[in-house]
């Protein structure tokens, strides 16, 4: 079973993720896996943050993903 302090979590960041989504401009960059983060409109400082949030082998194979943008 789920423990309440979990689904909390995870309600919070499923709200943050659809905020962001729907272009609210007051929206931080959820703290969400950024696949989900990816085809979304960034600014250059996002892709900076989403590329700090990174493990290094996630950053690895997405240094030309990252370079593009």
């Amino acid at each position: 079973m789920v423990s309440r302090a979990i689904r909390r979590n995870c309600r919070k960041k499923t709200r943050a993720l659809l905020a962001f989504r729907e272009g609210d401009v007051g929206a931080a960059l959820p703290d969400v896996p950024f696949l989900l983060l990816t085809n979304a409109p960034l600014s250059r400082e996002q892709w900076a943050q989403l590329a700090q949030r990174m493990s290094w082998q996630t950053l690895r194979m997405n240094l030309n993903t990252l370079a593009r943008s």
